[in-house]
């Protein structure tokens, strides 16, 4: 493939996904490995991690280091394509990164896929649930996220933090207008029931939980 025609082919791509720009995608654009190599050699592309490249100069941004795992689970498919029709979606202490709150250390990039997906990353770990539309999610710095007060309650249910950084973590959601408080105690109830914690304590005992009823079963089935 001419190196030109390569070029505009894959900056195309890049430009909606950061930059960035999988071996699969270029694959389908035209490219081989050899084009690919030289690119590399070049100095106009740069190897990004397994089967991952990214455009030279791209720059670098907060949770690249995410975003490049959340590319690399489904390296056929179009960033925009798969906003819109989520695939995977950040999830647990992943989501505090992303949002920038709370105090609680991602061990791992978490994410929840709706079909049964393998990767080759240690450093990702995967959940299989049965649809998409069982989840609360919006769009974060470019991905698909579980919505504040539901990794709160996800970080508590699997172990990955106490109630206090939990707690921490609401607050500055609810603070920085991230979370809605009721729905946030909503959403908190059933996971803060088990760890014998009142839902009001996380919430910094906001106005909203004062006038808390019980969720109901739809609500606490997504909560975790």
């Amino acid at each position: 493939m001419r190196q030109s025609v390569l070029i505009g082919a894959i900056a195309d791509i890049a430009a909606g996904q950061r930059g960035f720009i999988a071996r699969a995608q270029a694959v389908t654009a035209g490219a081989d490995d050899d084009d690919l190599r030289r690119a590399v050699r070049s100095g106009w592309l740069e190897r990004a991690g397994h089967g991952l490249y990214r455009v030279a100069g791209a720059g670098v941004r907060a949770n690249d280091e995410i975003y490049a795992a959340w590319l690399r689970l489904e390296p056929r498919r179009d960033a925009c394509e798969r906003l819109a029709e989520p695939d995977a979606i950040v999830a647990g202490a992943s989501v505090a990164a992303v949002y920038g709150i709370g105090d609680i250390p991602e061990r791992v990039h978490e994410f929840i896929v709706f079909r049964r997906t393998q990767t080759r990353d240690p450093g990702v770990r995967l959940h299989l649930r049965g649809d998409v539309g069982a989840q609360r999610w919006r769009v974060a710095d470019d991905l698909p996220v579980q919505e504040p007060a539901d990794a709160a309650a996800w970080i508590l249910d699997h172990g990955e933090g106490d109630p206090a950084h939990v707690g921490q973590l609401m607050q500055e959601a609810i603070a920085t207008g991230l979370a809605d408080p009721r729905e946030a105690a909503q959403a908190l109830a059933p996971v803060a029931r088990r760890w014998n914690v009142h839902v009001g304590t996380l919430l910094g005992d906001t106005p909203a939980d004062a006038a808390f009823t019980a969720p109901s079963p739809s609500i606490a089935a997504g909560g975790t």
